[in-house]
């Protein structure tokens, strides 16, 4: 039996293997599909003219698979080790100068806030016996007079200044009255003065816009 026929013996084998659904091999499913593309059919004839078949068989009847999309680049490695130093020259060159100093790094990002600090805050308490002009840091002005005296407020004072003035002194008051004046232009409740007749009287003063209220 010559090949040709050996090879249509063996086609016809695996195609009646094909139409009972038996299980075929790699080679066989090749085949069977290199047959049907080259004209032949299943349900027909087992076997078309070998010209029709002719240049199929070793096919495998597969397209290959398109190659996958590139990937994509991986990171750049850290840099290699430092090379050898080279052998010195003859006669031992001179140093070369020192290179120049490097351009100054960005600053640094702000630092966090600090803590807050501890708050000390004393008012200033003062006591007086005669006329007395107040400043602006002056909070408690205590009078302890043998006659009349005039306390004056200081003029223009920032809003929200606070002058505490009082007669430390017990009865009989009599004539030891205590005077708060104010500067030109400026007033206490629409008054230019306020007086204290009474023992151990006080007046609690705030300056808003120039002018002085009672509170």
């Amino acid at each position: 039996m010559d090949n040709q026929n050996r090879d249509l013996i063996y086609l016809k084998q695996v195609l009646e293997k094909f139409a009972r659904r038996e299980l075929l091999s790699r080679g066989e499913l090749d085949l069977v599909q290199a047959y049907i593309r080259a004209g032949g059919t299943i349900d027909g004839p087992a076997l078309q003219s070998q010209q029709q078949f002719q240049g199929t068989t070793g096919s495998t009847g597969c397209d290959p698979c398109p190659p996958g999309a590139t990937g994509a680049t991986g990171p750049e490695g850290p840099p290699g080790p430092t090379g050898a130093t080279g052998p010195a020259g003859p006669g031992g060159g001179e140093t070369g100068s020192t290179g120049a100093t490097g351009s100054q790094g960005p600053s640094g990002p702000i630092g966090a806030t600090g803590a807050t600090g501890a708050c000390s805050c004393q008012c200033k308490a003062i006591l007086v016996s005669q006329d007395y002009t107040a400043q602006v840091d002056d909070y408690y002005i205590g009078v302890n007079s043998l006659g009349p005296t005039t306390i004056t407020l200081p003029n223009n004072p920032p809003d929200c200044t606070e002058i505490i003035v009082k007669a430390e002194m017990g009865p009989p008051l009599g004539n030891r009255k205590v005077t708060v004046a104010v500067p030109a232009g400026s007033s206490i409740d629409g008054s230019s003065t306020y007086v204290i007749e009474v023992p151990y009287q006080s007046v609690n003063l705030l300056s808003r816009g120039g002018l002085w209220h009672i509170v």
